[in-house]
């Protein structure tokens, strides 16, 4: 999951951003031999964080995130690092389908009157099709109206590259245009 420079959206309205380099869904960042099963956000949604370390003897995996204040927005942006288990396996891709729309599922409980944006494709959209799955059939099923898909333009590689191919300032500034301007379309709109 990336952190995201959102000039145009003010932190002081965020309550929570976890963010952790390599991890997914069903699987963190793997040589596609290999499920990374530890590396999955959904096990660590609900607790302070991750690290492995501990501090005042404590794993932040063991300290529940409680929080009295709810977004009005949650951004889902998973599935870069699953793509590296999943690649074209139709079992995978359904694995991952029904595993991103639990994680919705769980958002939801949480998160009861946010809108939530499932993204993808800065680093790579190869499962953006499943997520676009997961969300029609949940939204379908459930008749919640405040779920969507949105697809991220990939990183263009005159915007340079960081590290490990993250992407660079500039990258994550079109990014945060593009979602503010979606989110100024379609969900402030109604407001």
């Amino acid at each position: 999951m990336q952190g995201f420079e959102f000039n145009s959206i003010s932190f002081h309205n965020l309550s929570k951003i976890y963010t952790a380099s390599g991890y997914g869904i069903i699987s963190g960042y793997s040589d596609g031999k290999v499920q990374q099963k530890n590396q999955v956000i959904p096990k660590y949604y609900d607790k302070f964080g991750f690290s492995y370390s501990s501090f005042g003897g404590k794993k932040c995996d063991s300290i529940p995130w409680e929080s009295a204040v709810h977004p009005d927005i949650v951004v889902i942006n998973l599935g870069t690092n699953d793509a590296s288990w999943v690649k074209t396996e139709p079992d995978r891709k359904e694995e991952f389908t029904k595993a991103y729309r639990a994680f919705i599922e769980h958002i939801r409980e949480v998160h009861p009157d946010a809108h939530i944006i499932c993204t993808l494709g800065i680093m790579g959209d190869q499962l953006y099709p499943c997520i676009e799955e997961a969300v029609y059939y949940y939204t379908e099923d459930t008749g919640d109206s405040k779920v969507y898909a949105f697809r991220f333009d990939p990183q263009n590689a005159s915007d340079g590259y960081a590290a490990d191919w993250h992407p660079t300032e500039a990258t994550h500034e079109k990014a945060a245009e593009k979602l503010t301007a979606y989110i100024d379309e379609c969900i402030m709109k109604d407001a």
